[in-house]
């Protein structure tokens, strides 16, 4: 066979192959800023008004004495929760601080997950992608040096190509068994039979979400619940594909369209709500070749700057 004749093929590189420093710490502002916001406005301290024997210890609130176990859970505990997220959050822009307020921030996070799935007896996927995300960029930006950190470059870096690329493997695994679950337990039954249905009736009962109620829609009108069946049956297979987004540019695209909308969907029809996990998406889009753009613009705008004359005179 002739050489010449032989197509050429493309270059093998996963997504975030070529990241660097700014890119880990971009998504590491990002999912914190994400926490700031939640925790800015979540009324974590009426959990207080709870009975704590309706609670059950979850994760490290098991290995706790009886009294920081009580003293956690009081008005004044989880107030001061929710303020050391949130200034652990705001730390984290500021290159001193990063490091420290990262990982004081990814122990909060977890102790409040724990109190809030204290009451609800587990943790759902909704929760548990974004919070190990967080916990996987902080942890590897230890393994950068300080200043790359601190002063973060466009660079590539091979740490923080290989912490970004976990971070979207562990994003991408908590769809995929998620879909697996829903697949292997609902069975063909979930698609073809009325458990779609039910699950919109129950979640109209729930007016703290939005006030709308579409159950109606759904029993009266057949063709409804059998695009809602196809669209929960597609949905399932995409959230399976999900860690092929990271080799697949495709399969990365049908993720980025389908899962929000799909989210979307499950706040109008279901009443559940999914932000963290909507916006934790935002690990499929590689942002390194904008920030390297962005700081080569920079760059060439400061030395397109004219110098100040010498001879002009300041009175």
């Amino acid at each position: 066979m002739n050489t010449n004749d032989q197509r050429q093929l493309p270059e093998f590189q996963l997504l975030h192959g070529d990241a660097s420093s700014a890119a880990l710490v971009f998504y590491l502002k990002f999912f914190f800023t994400m926490w700031l916001i939640r925790y800015l406005f979540d009324p974590l301290q009426t959990l207080s008004n709870l009975p704590l024997e309706y609670a059950g210890p979850v994760g490290p609130l098991q290995w706790m004495p009886v009294a920081w176990y009580e003293a956690i859970h009081s008005f004044t505990g989880l107030m001061m929760l929710r303020a050391g997220i949130v200034v652990c959050a705001v730390g984290v822009w500021f290159g001193r601080t990063r490091m420290i307020s990262a990982m004081i921030g990814c122990v909060v996070l977890t102790m409040i997950a724990c109190v809030i799935r204290g009451f609800g007896g587990q943790i759902n996927h909704a929760e548990i992608g974004p919070l190990l995300v967080t916990w996987v960029l902080t942890l590897f930006c230890f393994r950068l040096p300080q200043d790359k950190i601190s002063v973060p470059t466009t660079q590539e870096h091979p740490t923080a190509s290989v912490a970004l690329i976990t971070a979207t493997m562990v994003l991408a695994l908590v769809y995929a068994f998620v879909g697996i679950a829903r697949l292997t337990n609902g069975g063909v039954e979930l698609f073809l039979g009325d458990t779609i249905q039910r699950h919109v009736t129950r979640g109209s009962y729930s007016d703290w979400v939005l006030p709308q109620n579409f159950s109606n829609w759904v029993r009266d009108y057949p063709a409804i619940a059998w695009q809602l069946k196809i669209g929960t049956l597609l949905v399932t297979l995409v959230e399976i594909a999900a860690p092929f987004a990271l080799i697949s540019k495709r399969v990365r695209y049908v993720v980025l369209i389908t899962m929000p909308l799909f989210h979307l969907g499950a706040i109008l029809m279901f009443k559940v709500i999914f932000v963290e996990q909507m916006l934790s998406l935002i690990l499929l889009i590689n942002v390194s070749p904008w920030l390297a753009a962005r700081a080569r613009q920079n760059a060439t705008k400061r030395s397109q700057k004219p110098a100040a004359d010498p001879l002009v005179q300041t009175g």
